[in-house]
């Protein structure tokens, strides 16, 4: 009785394992994620708005005039005097937080600014 050794499986261990495709049923990719799909030679193909191509392990899904994604690596570009990874602060000088559109730059001599 034959005993299919890593990746094998069927009669005569010529069929590979859930999950693990190629012709020595070593390549790994988990059918049931859902951040990608997985075509019949086991590549990723990403489910939408994951990123980079092939990894598919970043999430990005746009906020008009907060961030746009880089399609590439999924990295968050923050619009409108936004900052920081995920582009909920406003760049140095910019209120109210919720638009950051308009510009106060404090004098010390005469007030300062608020997020009001």
């Amino acid at each position: 009785m034959k005993v299919c050794l890593r990746h094998w499986k069927g009669k005569e261990c010529d069929l590979c394992t859930l999950n693990y495709f190629g012709t020595n049923c070593s390549k790994f990719c988990n059918k049931s994620s859902t951040s990608y799909t997985c075509d019949d030679s086991g590549d990723k193909n990403c489910s939408p708005d994951y990123y980079p191509a092939k990894q598919c392990d970043t999430y990005c899904s746009e906020v008009t005039g907060v961030y746009t994604c880089n399609h590439t690596t999924g990295e968050k570009i923050c619009e409108g005097n936004r900052r920081e990874v995920d582009c909920v602060d406003c760049i140095q000088n910019y209120y109210p937080k919720d638009r950051c559109d308009v510009q106060c730059k404090p004098d010390p001599q005469k007030y300062t600014c608020t997020d009001q």
